[in-house]
């Protein structure tokens, strides 16, 4: 059994940026909020139009980037989350 895990190279053409303690990354001189869940993390952008840039983790997506208006769409915010909501008064 390996003592490490590698570390995981992401392909040639993505512009790799390293999130800061915090989980802020700079592209293209600005810096952009992304999460501090990934303080310290490696992301990658690969340009997928002109002005857009299509953010991953290792090999999955977990955002769209649009250089016009600084700010990152998620593909999480586009999945439907059920929310229970759980009566504490009832349990006591």
């Amino acid at each position: 059994m390996p003592k490490m895990v590698k570390a995981y190279e992401s392909p040639a053409h993505f512009l790799a940026r390293r999130v800061s303690r915090a989980g802020t990354i700079r592209v293209f001189h600005n810096q952009v909020f992304l999460s501090n869940t990934l303080q310290e993390d490696c992301v990658g952008l690969e340009q997928v139009d002109d002005g857009v840039c299509d953010l991953y983790l290792c090999f999955c997506q977990i955002g769209r980037y649009e250089l016009h208006t600084y700010k990152i769409q998620g593909i999480v915010s586009e999945v439907g989350l059920s929310v229970r909501r759980v009566d504490l008064v009832s349990r006591v």
